[in-house]
């Protein structure tokens, strides 16, 4: 029985949005026999909804039935392999950045930053472990003049279709691209010639194929499929920063 919870959660763990893959990170980290809903909606910042979605995607009809099989799982038969080495670890932070850095295209880094320094509002959408990065970025373009507003929770972002016109621009951060809902509202201001961007780590998406420009991360197989990095976000976050202020004083020079 703890060798099937694990399995399960291996075998579909690809197929979770970002923020079902924080609901199954908590568990995991936590293997609480008295877990509860409650607890993971105020701890992950999620509804209970996208709780039990992430229990059914895993394979399980009953959040008490998964609970109990992962709180008496035996860690011993978790085969995510760890790195061996530090330099291991270093080795491979080096390759993704330097692979995510040449495979910026300058074009659709200049028009995502154009957008936004020509767009009325800016809409900063993230979700699950991409939120503190949406919310980081938000704040920091904030500070630099430009009005911006983070956006990471269900309903809020599923609202945006209804208060973003064509003179604003939407920036998604998103690791795998999967959120529908998130995808839902980016079609639907699409529809209202509101254009969007995005930054991503997964080319194959219909959010990708939405968004009028996309910058995408590079990202080897993690050892630990449940803890993937969302390190090379944050790289293309900076050099879109750095970009915009470089920008900005351009035409302060020039003005």
């Amino acid at each position: 029985m703890a060798i099937t919870v694990l399995s399960q959660i291996k075998n579909n763990y690809h197929r979770l949005s970002e923020a079902e893959q924080q609901v199954i990170n908590y568990c995991l980290n936590t293997k609480m026999i008295d877990l509860k809903l409650r607890m993971i909606e105020q701890e992950v910042h999620v509804s209970a909804p996208t709780i039990m979605r992430a229990i059914n995607k895993i394979g399980y009809t009953s959040f008490t039935v998964f609970k109990h099989e992962l709180a008496f799982a035996d860690s011993s038969a978790n085969d995510y392999a760890p790195y061996e080495s530090v330099e291991e670890i270093i080795l491979n932070i080096q390759n993704d950045t330097q692979k995510t850095t040449a495979n910026i295209d300058p074009n659709e880094l200049n028009d995502i930053v154009k957008n936004i320094l020509s767009a009325h509002r800016c809409f900063i959408i993230g979700v699950g472990s991409s939120s503190g990065i949406a919310k980081f970025f938000s704040k920091k373009i904030q500070q630099s003049g430009i009005w911006s507003n983070a956006f990471t929770e269900h309903s809020p972002i599923s609202n945006i279709p209804f208060i973003a016109n064509e003179n604003d621009y939407i920036l998604i951060f998103s690791l795998g691209g999967h959120e529908d809902y998130v995808t839902e509202a980016i079609f639907s201001s699409a529809i209202k010639n509101v254009k969007s961007g995005l930054i991503s780590g997964n080319s194959d998406s219909e959010l990708f194929q939405i968004c009028n420009n996309s910058l995408v991360a590079s990202q080897s197989t993690p050892k630990r499929k449940r803890l993937r990095s969302r390190l090379q976000l944050e790289v293309i976050a900076d050099i879109l920063f750095e970009t915009l202020l470089l920008k900005i004083n351009t035409r302060y020079r020039l003005g």
